[in-house]
């Protein structure tokens, strides 16, 4: 995605995208704030509510931003303890270029890798207004504009329980959407090339 309205250069680095971490101890309540600095904005689809048959993306930004993640055995500071902690993610600094990943994939309880197989719609247009901490988000960045959308194409297979798993997670082939505007892509499928309107 890029950012509909361009901004000071002082204020974003072009791809890199900052993101803090939010956590609360149970134990004690205390919160603290960890920085990460990414190249990607990664949407783990697993840990959001999926009641739906097709997801939008920008509702799964909004839910992977508002919800609370607990982090098992979190080495508290403050009360010297490994406790639980409730953990909230918000993007503090926008980048010009928003790179959003799904990730699809998860460890299940046996060690196979499972997938997530929900249809998403990818809007033209997203808006990321309320994400910032303490105001860092530059206000004149709130709306992007999908580029492009890169897809990876899995060799899936079903386990004995019905599951739907990924044996071979870092295999598969990819292929690339350029938006050319609201209602056209061109597909790039290695050297064959595609209109879709």
């Amino acid at each position: 995605f890029t950012a509909l309205r361009k901004t000071n250069p002082e204020l974003v680095i072009p791809y890199d995208c900052e993101t803090y971490e939010k956590r609360t101890c149970r134990s004690c309540l205390h919160v603290s704030d960890h920085p990460l600095l990414e190249i990607t904005f990664t949407i783990p689809l697993i840990e959001m509510k999926k009641e739906e048959k097709q997801l939008d993306l920008q509702t799964l930004i909004d839910d992977s931003v508002r919800q609370q993640h607990p982090i098992n055995d979190f080495p508290c500071k403050n009360c010297n303890t490994r406790t639980i902690a409730d953990s909230k993610s918000r993007l503090s600094k926008a980048p010009e270029l928003l790179c959003v990943q799904i990730q699809r994939t998860y460890k299940a309880d046996n060690g196979t890798l499972r997938r997530d197989t929900h249809p998403i719609t990818i809007p033209y247009v997203i808006n990321v207004p309320e994400y910032g901490v303490d105001q860092k988000l530059p206000s004149n960045i709130s709306e992007y504009r999908l580029l492009s959308q890169l897809n990876h194409i899995a060799k899936l297979a079903k386990d004995k329980d019905g599951h739907i798993i990924d044996p071979k997670a870092t295999e598969g082939h990819y292929t690339c959407w350029q938006v050319k505007n609201k209602y056209e892509r061109v597909v790039h499928d290695d050297d064959l090339v595609t209109t879709l309107d």
